[in-house]
């Protein structure tokens, strides 16, 4: 039994926020009606049928918020790591030494533990490796920054981020995320929550109380009539493909992934480590890049078929499967030289809404956001913190 006023909410929007934000309420004793526009749960999160693919990069961070959560919830999904086979595409070629400029900066990541703020990463590494050519190369590899401008983003924010994946704290989830989405929503109506798919809702829809918003950010700007939800996101192109045993090569079969220098992103078979992702012993590879400004998604994505052919010679021949999307706010929100999480939208909206999302104002890296979004919203609306759950991504 709660013992605060708060009865009921609605939560709009069925992906991982909006999942968490429903499990947070509803274990405080709080009665909760769930909403998604799509006949489906996940959001972002889904994962396709037959080649199961994600909808773009996904990654679980072993030393976050998100996984301290699923573990605080004894939400344990099957986890594998990610193939350390990687190479890299640089100048239309498959090359399994990095080049010059991104060792140069990988040494740096031993000897500096932070950059500053308000310098972009790229005008911060120029100064260090001597080389605007070498910096360049160093940003491209930063593949969790999809930006048309390479090297953009604030130098502090991209050095905590590269330091933190060196320890090799990422993981999948086996399967495809839609597994996790579906152990999630399990766990949300065996609590008592209400969950409504292929139903889009106005806050008008609702009854008195507190409303949580897990949606985009520019969807949750249309409910709330309000022009200032909005952050810079990232430009990403998409590319996913399903593809037979027989269609690879001896030595491309060796090829587990690549960072993608051409297109600063990366290249990857997660069949490598999880055969169940693909039918009758298929493969499913999945392809990220940035999207260059005005670029229309044909012509991004036919950079990118020109990298993984580079990769694995012959593939875009023999394709079983594929599926392309842009995928720009997708990824990790853009953080321009001196910003932080702190300057994006933050969750409390007032009047009893409250965002939640990867692009709000709430501490971590990608998912991560969601989840601490999620249950900060739900601590806003208590009044407390849950208890064992209060330092979660503070």
């Amino acid at each position: 039994m709660n013992d605060h006023p708060v009865q009921h909410i609605d939560v709009i929007g069925g992906g991982l926020g909006g999942l968490v934000a429903a499990i947070e309420a509803s274990e405080r004793g709080i009665d909760v009606d769930l909403w998604e526009t799509h006949h489906e749960l996940g959001g972002r999160a889904r994962t396709t049928a037959g080649y199961r693919a994600n909808f773009g990069p996904h990654a679980v961070y072993n030393d976050g918020a998100f996984w301290a959560w699923l573990m605080a919830h004894e939400i344990r999904p099957r986890v594998l790591m990610p193939s350390l086979r990687t190479g890299f595409v640089h100048d239309h070629e498959f090359v399994r030494t990095p080049p010059l400029g991104i060792r140069r900066a990988l040494r740096l990541l031993f000897r500096e533990p932070t950059a500053p703020s308000g310098r972009s990463i790229r005008e911060w590494l120029a100064d260090r490796l001597d080389s605007d050519t070498h910096a360049d190369l160093a940003c491209r590899a930063f593949f969790p920054f999809y930006d048309s401008n390479v090297g953009c983003q604030d130098a502090a924010v991209v050095w905590e981020v590269m330091r933190r994946n060196r320890r090799q704290p990422a993981r999948y989830i086996a399967g495809g995320w839609s597994v996790l989405i579906a152990t999630l929503a399990e766990r949300a109506r065996r609590n008592g929550v209400s969950i409504h798919t292929g139903q889009r809702v106005t806050l008008e829809d609702l009854s008195a109380g507190p409303v949580v918003i897990a949606t985009e950010l520019n969807g949750a700007g249309r409910l709330l009539a309000d022009d200032s939800v909005t952050w810079p996101s990232t430009s990403i192109s998409c590319l996913d493909v399903g593809i037979a045993p027989e269609t690879l090569t001896r030595r491309s079969l060796q090829r587990a992934s690549a960072i993608d220098l051409d297109n600063a992103g990366f290249i990857s078979r997660y069949t490598t480590k999880d055969v169940s992702l693909a039918p009758a012993g298929g493969e499913v590879i999945q392809c990220t890049g940035r999207r260059l400004t005005e670029e229309t998604l044909d012509a991004s994505i036919d950079r990118i078929r020109a990298s993984l052919e580079v990769v694995y010679p012959g593939l875009n021949d023999g394709l079983d499967w594929s599926r392309r999307f842009d995928g720009s706010g997708r990824a990790a929100p853009s953080q321009a030289p001196g910003t932080s999480w702190r300057d994006r939208p933050g969750i409390d909206r007032g009047e009893g809404r409250f965002l939640v999302g990867d692009h709000v104002a709430a501490p971590g890296f990608l998912s991560e956001v969601s989840v601490v979004s999620a249950v900060t919203a739900i601590d806003m609306i208590v009044g407390a913190p849950s208890r064992g759950h209060s330092t979660i991504g503070r």
